[in-house]
This record gives structure tokens, sequence and C-alpha cells, in this order.
């Protein structure tokens, strides 16, 4: 007998883990009753229904309405309903309107091609008017990106009625969308290669060639060159028509263009549809026609006032550039430039137009380099200026962002699209002017306009500008170079932290490219001393980390008698930073000390433990969670001082050694072999005494070790580790042995491709280790055969070598069980 489940009872469902416990939660309050499953659907379905209901379309049966209106032979009963929907008050319409669109969208073959008849028919200009919008949402919006939506039989009944239309169409208000609908009937046609739309690119040229002033005449003009300026480059299919009419309209355009006696509104027309031919130049071989075309636009592409209308005539030369379209442009790169910097220049220009003419500079130089570069090399210092003043102004766009200061990975908070175009523009000036011209030309600017104003971006992009010339333009930086050293230690002593920030970063270039005069050893004292200050000073942690690398710099690019009076002193300033918090911070400053170690290694000496100790805590000590950046970085300082210091005692070398190794051996997530070669070398080296005293033990290693700076490759320095390893089993004590054969157990696993050609080597080592007479010793050695199976198998495919490697381990597992028992 069958029981229906009780009501209160939930249907059977696949087990899942419990919610989190609310830490809030109080057990002794009272819970509120369990909803059942019946209860959840229930709930549910009444609010699908609520919504349903409040759906303006909930009950409309979309199919009679539209059979009614697209299955008729006439157009009579669209006509009806169109005139209803007019009637009614715009706050109404919605219902209706959302029948429209679910006609567009389901039923848009039917629905344009009934538009298009009734079109057709010349109704009323208030229904045109919402044929004409009906249509160009249909066609332009709800299926604009699918061209494929609309069949090819259907385009060919579509296309006639709304070429006639728009022929015989005197509304000056519908004759542009009208064009549109056109144009993008055209397109999806020419998408189909089908022969193309003869009809309409004759109904073109004869209108655009009508030179006649009556008013109808004029009328017809502006309807060709309606329809021309919105074609597109897919009409070239029709080569042969273009070829015997191409030329005369060019001539016939080109003639119209230059009279400046055509009204403002026929010579925004005439420059769509010479944009529209050049377009075509490039496919139709016409590069010498479109190379004049392009002169012509240049000429005239700030004619008209409206920045709308300017604006879209730059993008639209922008997005022609883009194209393949070299051999048009070549030798136009001067024109273009000069006719996008006059627009730029304007000062009454907003940043919007300013942006969009430099991002064309911008992309034209990233097209065509070698061409861009000759422009500015051979710019004259008029125009010189006009760039720097354009880079400067747009480079004030920029924002006291607070996340610039909260984060140290994030320089670009605050930076607007305007600045980043504004340093492009800089930095081709720059890279590529000549130095001797724009140099003292920078300086002047600087001192004029910049330095000294109370304006914090224009500081801050002065220092941007003389970052930017300490690339290129070093030998005029050093003839300037006093008047530069006075701009930056100047506002290295600024009030605003992002000036300050690009000061330092300028300093940071000056001596990255040694342009700080070595005879002149106060000047690098002067820097010295600003960015002590600094980093002792700000509370900004990225102008701290900005300072610390610019006095790394400076220490390892100027002479090494100048490190003797303030090297102690960066000893000294990194050692209180590693106390830090900020880990960025740490790992600047232990990447200086390793740098200052090499410099000064005699001078090092005596802070050998004071530095070692923060070293080991960031290590070793657990209770420090840092970076794993940090780890890697210490455990590099370390080693590289412990490879440099030779008056320590061996027995403090070796410890330190294996400690680090063995921890780094161990860090999560690190890529232990990008980090091998730099490392291994300077860990062996640092044992290298202990390695002398028993040098008769092992001639080979020892003219290895002598010869570690010769080493490069992983086999070497694999070769080494089973060379230090059976040594250093054989002599250190119960400690150091554990380690050695833990590291090795890593190396095994984490740098497998590297570690495998000596697995066999190192098989033999665990194998002698496992007679040991300590138990330690052989816990550690057997735990540690595991990682080599797993890397003899992970890597060998030779099947015979595979299994003798696979006997060698698990014989030597079998023997260690044997002695165990």
């Amino acid at each position: 007998m069958k029981f229906s489940p009780s009501i209160t009872s939930s249907p059977p469902h696949s087990p899942r883990s419990p919610p989190p416990r609310n830490p809030y939660y109080d057990p002794w309050s009272r819970r509120p009753p369990e909803e059942t499953y019946y209860q959840r659907v229930a709930d549910k379905r009444r609010k699908i229904e609520t919504r349903r209901d409040q759906s303006i379309l909930h009950g409309f049966d979309l199919q009679p309405t539209a059979t009614s209106l697209l299955h008729s032979n006439g157009v009579v009963p669209l006509q009806n309903f169109i005139h209803e929907f007019i009637q009614i008050p715009l706050k109404k319409r919605d219902a209706k309107k959302k029948l429209f669109n679910s006609l567009a969208f389901h039923y848009p073959i039917s629905f344009s091609l009934k538009l298009a008849n009734l079109l057709l028919t010349h109704p009323p200009i208030h229904i045109r008017t919402e044929v004409v919008s009906l249509l160009c949402e249909t066609l332009t919006e709800t299926h604009g990106n699918n061209n494929r939506r609309i069949g090819c039989v259907m385009l060919f009944e579509i296309k006639n009625p709304i070429l006639e239309s728009f022929k015989n169409e005197v509304e000056e208000s519908l004759l542009l969308p009208l064009s549109e609908i056109i144009a993008n009937v055209a397109s999806r046609i020419y998408g189909f290669t089908l022969g193309g739309w003869l009809e309409l690119l004759e109904y073109i040229v004869s209108t655009v060639s009508l030179n006649s002033n009556d008013d109808d005449s004029v009328l017809k003009q502006r309807k060709g060159l309606m329809l021309l300026g919105n074609l597109s480059s897919d009409v070239v299919e029709n080569h042969e028509f273009w070829k015997n009419h191409y030329t005369g309209l060019y001539e016939n355009l080109a003639v119209r263009m230059l009279d400046e006696t055509a009204n403002e509104d026929f010579q925004d027309l005439n420059f769509n549809a010479l944009l529209a031919l050049i377009g075509m130049s490039q496919p139709l071989g016409e590069f010498e026609i479109g190379g004049n075309i392009l002169l012509i636009l240049l000429g005239c592409i700030d004619r008209n006032p409206r920045e709308e209308i300017l604006l879209g005539r730059i993008q639209d030369l922008g997005d022609f550039i883009s194209l393949d379209v070299d051999e048009v442009i070549d030798g136009k790169e001067e024109n273009i430039f000069q006719a996008l910097l006059r627009i730029a220049e304007k000062e009454d220009v907003s940043k919007e137009l300013r942006c969009v003419a430099v991002q064309v500079i911008k992309e034209l130089d990233e097209k065509n380099m070698e061409a861009m570069s000759q422009v500015m090399k051979e710019i004259s210092d008029v125009d010189a200026r006009r760039v720097l003043k354009v880079s400067l102004v747009m480079m004030l766009c920029i924002e006291d962002d607070p996340l610039w200061f909260e984060s140290n990975e994030e320089n670009c908070a605050g930076i607007s699209q305007s600045f980043a175009l504004g340093r492009f523009l800089m930095n081709w000036l720059c890279f590529e002017a000549d130095g001797s011209m724009v140099v003292p030309m920078a300086i002047e600017f600087l001192k004029t306009s910049y330095s000294a104003s109370k304006n914090w971006r224009k500081r801050h992009a002065g220092m941007i500008l003389i970052a930017a010339f300490s690339d290129r333009q070093m030998n005029d930086i050093v003839k300037c170079f006093v008047e530069f050293e006075e701009l930056v230690l100047k506002s290295l002593n600024d009030g605003h932290q992002r000036v300050v920030w690009a000061a330092i970063n300028a300093t940071k270039w000056l001596s990255e490219y040694k342009l700080i005069p070595h005879g002149k050893c106060h000047s690098h004292m002067k820097f010295f001393a600003k960015l002590f200050s600094i980093v002792k000073s700000t509370h900004c942690s990225k102008v701290q980390v900005k300072a610390i690398i610019a006095i790394r710099t400076l220490a390892i690019n100027c002479c090494l008698d100048k490190m003797a009076s303030f090297g102690e002193e960066i000893i000294i300033v990194m050692l209180e930073l590693l106390k830090n918090d900020q880990a960025k911070i740490k790992e600047e400053a232990v990447e200086t000390l390793e740098s200052v170690a090499g410099l000064i290694p005699t001078n090092f000496k005596k802070y050998y433990y004071r530095t070692m100790e923060p070293l080991k805590a960031i290590l070793f000590h657990d209770h420090s969670k840092p970076s794993i950046l940090l780890r890697a970085k210490s455990l590099e300082c370390m080693s590289s001082i412990l490879s440099r210091t030779e008056n320590v005692k061996a027995k403090f070398i070796q410890e330190d050694a294996f400690k680090a190794l063995d921890r780094f051996c161990r860090l999560p997530g690190v890529d232990f072999d990008r980090h091998f070669n730099d490392l291994m070398p300077m860990l062996i080296r640092s044992s290298r005494d202990d390695f002398d005293r028993f040098a008769h033990h092992f001639p080979v290693a020892l003219k290895l070790i002598k010869n570690i700076n010769l080493i490069g490759s992983h086999d070497i320095c694999l070769t080494l580790i089973a060379y230090m390893t059976t040594f250093w089993c054989s002599y250190l004590d119960e400690n150091g042995r554990i380690r050695v054969l833990n590291i090795l157990s890593h190396f095994a696993v984490r740098s497998i491709g590297v570690f495998y050609p000596h697995v066999g080597r190192v098989s033999m080592i665990f194998a002698h280790c496992l007679s040991c007479s300590s138990s330690e010793t052989r816990k550690v050695s057997a735990s540690g055969v595991p990682n080599l199976l797993i890397c003899a198998y992970s890597v060998e495919r030779n099947e015979l070598m595979q299994g003798t490697l696979l006997f060698i381990l698990v014989q030597t597992l079998v023997d260690a069980l044997h002695k165990v028992f």
C-alpha cells in the first residue's frame, strides 16, 4: 500500500553541506517556524503571477494582431494601426510600442517589407515619420548586428520600395534617416555578394553630377551626397562601375569642397561623401586620388565650428587610418600630424576633442613608426613648442586620488586619458626631436611657467618632463645639468607628495643613465641628503619606496670613492626600514642592502650580524608572515652577503646557508627554477672554506667550485649539489645532514626537470644515509625516497631506464624496512 507524503515533509533531495553558522545567533531565542517545500513553491508561483500581471503584454495575443497587420494584402490595416498609435498620448503608448518592438524582433522580414510598401504609398507626413522610425529601429537597432537575419531574397523585395520612397521624399527631416536605412540595406545586400545594388549606385552618380542650381537639382544633389556619405567600402564589389565613375565623381566633389561660398550643410555633405570615396581608394587601387582626397579633407577638417561635427570627422579619419591604407597615406604623415595638432592646440577646444586628435596621432605613430619618427626629427622650433605646450596642458588632467596614496602598486590612480596621451606626446618629442633644440626650450618652459606655479599639477608635469628627457637626450642634459639639478632639488622639497614622487623618479632616471657628472661629488651628496631626509620624514609609503629605489640607483651608478662617505649611512637607514610594517618597503630595503654589501664589502663586515638577524627573522620566525617575494629577496640577499663575507666563521656561514636554502625550498608558490642559477652558486660558494679544508677528498668538486663564476647551467649546478651533498653527508653533524637531505627531497619535486638527470646519484646518497646509525637521519632519508620516485616516474620515458631507477629506489626502501625489523 502506498502512502502520500505528509504535507509538512519535503521531497527527497541530494544532501548539501549545512549553511555557515551565524556568529551572532542566540541559541535561546525563539526559532521561526520552518517553511515547508510546498510553501516555498507556492510563494514562488505567486511572485511569478504578480510579475506577469504587471506586464503590459500579458494577456495580449500577438499572433492574431501580427496576422491582421502583416499577412493582409494591403497596407491599410498597418496604416490605421499606426494612426491610432500616434493619436494616443505619449505617456500611454507603452503597450503598442512594445507591440511594435515584438513585431520587429519576431517578424523582421514581414514587418520591414510591409513598412517599405506603406512608405511607397506616400502617406501623410505624420505616418511617414513613424514608418521611417520603425524601419530604422528594425533594421539598424533591433537587428543591426545580424546581417543574416533578413534573407537576400527579401532584401531585394525591400530595396526598391525604400529607394523609390527616398527619391520622392521632400521632407528634410526624413532624408537623413532614410539614407541611413538605405545604407543598412545596401550593406546587407553586399554581404551576400550577389551583384550588389547597381540601381542605387547609378542614382547616386546621376544626382551628385548635377550642376544646376535650381531647387529641384540642389535637392537631388543633397540626396545623392547623403547616400554616398553613408555607403560602406563594400560597394567596390561593382568594380567595373567604379572604374568608369570614380575619377569623375572625385573631380566633381573636389571642386565643390574647395568652394568656400557653399553653405555649411552642403560642405558637410561633401566632406562625408569624399570620406566615403577615400575609403574605396585602396581596394580600387586609386592611390593617387585617395592621397589627393586625404589632403583636401585635412585642409577642411576643422572648417565646421560645431564641435560634435569635428569630433565625428576626426574619429572617421582615425578609423580610415587604422585600415590597411599604407599606399594612400604614404608621404602624408606630416600633413595628418599638422592638421590634428592644429585642432589639439586650440584653447577653447574640449578635453574630449583634444584627446581624440592626439589619439589618432598616437595610432598613426604605432602603425607607421618610422615615418612618424622622421616627422618628429625634422620638426621645426615653432612646432616643437606647440607640441610641448599641448602635452603639458593635457598632463594637467590628473586628480588627487586617495588610492594613489593607499596602494604601493597603484601608480596610475587619478591619471586620466588626457594625461596619458599628453605623456605620449611628451615622450615622442623627447625621444625623437633634436635635443639641442628641445632641451633649452623645456628649461625655459619649466622656469617661467611650471616650477614656480601654485598649481601642483604643473610642478608634477615638469618633473615628468625631466624624467622623459633623461632617456634619450643625455648629452644635452649634461650640458644643462645645473638647471635640471636646481629644478629637481627644488621639487624634492615640494609640499605635495605626488610632486615629490615625480622628482624622486626624475632623480632615479638621471642617475640610471649616469647624467649626474662624476666630477661633481657635491651633486651626489645633495641628492643623497634629500633622499635620506624624505625616507626618514615622509609618511607616504609610496614616496618612501620610490626614494629607496632612487638611493639604490644612485649608489650603484656613482663612483666607489663617493660610496665611502655615505655607504654606511645607507646601511643604517635600510636596517631601520626593515622594522617597517610595509612589505614593499622591506623588499626594496633588502635589495638595497644586497647592492651596498657588494659595493663596499670591507665596510659592510661590521654590519654582518646586524643585517643577518632581521633577514633570518623574515625567513625563519614562525610569527612572521611576510610575502613570498620578500622571503625570496631576503634569501637572495642573505646568500649574496654570505658569498662575499670572508672573515665570518665557517660554522655560521654553513648554518645560515643550509637554513636559508631549506626554508626557500619550502616556500609555497615560488618558481624555484627562476632563482636556481642565482642562488645555488652563492650558497655553494659560501661554504668554500669547508671544501678547502677537505679538498683532498674531492678534487673534482674543488675544481668545479673554484670556477663557480663560469657556471650557468642547471646541470652543472646540480652536479655540484651532488658533490656537495656527498661531502656534507660525510663530515657534517646530524642536523646539517638532515637539512641537506630535506633540501634534496624538495628539489626532487619542486624542480623536477632540472633535477632528474641526477636522481640516480642522489638515490645512492639516500641509500647510504639509510644505513646511518642515527634514527632521525634514517627517518628523513626514507621519507625523501618517495619524492625521488615521483621525479623518476614523471620525467623518464624510456621504460628500461625508468624500470632501473624505480628498482634502485624501491630496493632502497626494502633495505630500509629490513634494517628496521
